[in-house]
């Protein structure tokens, strides 16, 4: 049986959240110059990953501190939940 050697969490690249930032970098004005929008639907709810976006869809505005996160997220952006 070949066991998979787990790479220690120091030699990981990047994680999720900086690869979707440094891919929204990249997207986000390729988008806006066609015209187009970008919404996402941001489980974590960081500001700084949505420096790129134009508007939120979020599944969770049933519960109360989502839907306070979002609102102070969402000032200067369309929420759609």
């Amino acid at each position: 049986m070949v066991s998979a050697r787990k790479r220690p969490r120091s030699e990981n690249k990047q994680n999720s959240l900086s690869s979707a930032e440094v891919g929204l970098a990249k997207l986000g004005p390729q988008m806006h110059d066609a015209g187009k929008v970008i919404f996402c639907n941001n489980h974590d709810k960081r500001i700084d990953v949505l420096r790129y976006t134009d508007g939120i869809f979020d599944e969770f505005t049933y519960a109360g501190a989502p839907l306070n996160l979002i609102a102070f997220l969402t000032v200067r952006k369309p929420a759609l939940g």
